[in-house]
Order: C-alpha cells, then structure tokens, then sequence
C-alpha cells in the first residue's frame, strides 16, 4: 500500500512538472517571464511609460500639472526652457496656469527672438513667440521628461522617459544612440536660436513623436519602432 502511494504521488509530480513546462512558453511569449520592458525583443506595452503631446498638456490629464508643478519647478522659479542666461533666449513660465495657457502653441516654426515670461495663449495671439508650434513641441517634450524623473506620470516600469535610447531612426541616423534627453537638449539650444549642428526642421518631427509616444499609457508604432530601453541593439 505504501509503495502505492508513493506510485501515485510520484506521478502526479511528474504531470505537473509537465505541464508547467508547457505553459513556460506561453509565459515567455506573454512577456512574463524573462522579458524587460523596452528591451530588444521585448517591446513595450500599455501601462509601461506615459507621456503627452502639446495638446495632451493643454487639458492637464489628470490635473498632474496643477498638482506637481509647485513641488517641480518652485525652487527653479518656474519651468523654463530655451537657452537659459545671456547665452541665448528663453520662455520661462512661473505657474501650471500659465504653462497651459499658452499650449498648444501655433505658427511657423523658428528659434526664440527674445527672452518670454508667462506669454499669452498662442491661440489669441499667434505671434506670442516667434518661435511659434516649435516651442510647444520642447516644452511638451521637456515636462513629459521632468514629470517622469518625479515619478508622477502613471507608468507600471518606474523607468525614466528621459533615459530611453532613440534608435533605427533612419530619416537621421546620427540621432541613434541619443537618450530622449539628449535630443530635448538638442531641441532647447536651437529654440533659444543657437547652433549644434542640427536645424529645427531636423529636430521638430523627432521630438513631436517622442512626445507622443507613449500617448496616454498607450506605445505607438513609433515607441516599439525606435525607443529602446538601454543601448540600441
């Protein structure tokens, strides 16, 4: 009887060891196991990063400007962004209300003529900046990257924006390896009218689908396509 037992324990051991190792494919597959979100091979999935376009920021989802702002951006006077001191020109904006006043930015896209504080809604005056929709792209860019360091944009990874890689982004390779916060640097040195090489032609469709990558927890063709966690493959 006991060699029984032990027959029939013994066995159902087995069956379940079995059938574990037939769901672990299945769980490879679902990426719960052994899968790094963002990583090659791996992808991103709803939940992993959030981010907003200028437009996204203009309505404050989730009133997590109004609510942040002050703890971000207090001891700095403001978000500001540009090129700050008499190295070039600058928008600087002291309140969330101001900041979303001014969203979404419109006009012909160009550098910064003068240094801004808190400009009025470019929707009532398009000439508000001369840098017109560019500056609403840096900006949308610059608070998707800050909210994230400060961890209050709703993400399931704890990863920061800012620290992704852009990568197989053919219409211009040399951007290839830069973290999102490289090219938001790239991005707020031609705003405040200097030079790094680039123009803002080349920077402003890049910086416009980072934005917007992650659309409201959701990756887009653009995040699976070119944002890596960790160095490009």
């Amino acid at each position: 009887m006991r060699n029984t037992t032990r027959s029939i324990i013994g066995r159902g051991l087995l069956l379940a060891g079995l059938l574990s190792l037939a769901s672990l494919p299945c769980a490879l597959a679902e990426g719960t196991a052994s899968c790094t979100p963002g990583t090659s091979g791996c992808g991103w999935k709803e939940g992993d990063i959030t981010t907003y376009g200028e437009v996204g920021w203009s309505v404050d989802p989730g009133y997590v400007l109004r609510t942040n702002f002050d703890s971000i951006y207090a001891t700095h006077g403001g978000v500001e962004i540009g090129i700050p001191g008499k190295g070039g020109y600058s928008i600087r904006f002291s309140s969330a209300a101001h900041l979303i006043d001014y969203l979404p930015a419109i006009g012909p896209l160009g550098p910064l003529d003068a240094d801004v504080v808190d400009p009025p809604s470019s929707l009532i005056n398009p000439t508000s900046t001369s840098s017109g929709a560019f500056g609403g792209i840096v900006l949308a860019l610059r608070l998707n990257i800050d909210l994230s360091d400060a961890g209050v944009l709703r993400s399931n990874t704890w990863l920061r924006f800012g620290d992704l890689t852009l990568c197989n982004y053919t219409k211009l390779p040399s951007l290839n390896g830069m973290t999102v916060r490289n090219l938001s640097a790239l991005a707020n040195t031609l705003l405040g009218d200097g030079s790094n090489g680039y123009t803002i032609d080349d920077i402003t469709e890049v910086a416009g689908q980072l934005g917007e990558a992650f659309l409201n927890g959701v990756p887009n063709p653009f995040a699976q396509d070119h944002i890596v966690n960790g160095p490009c493959p």
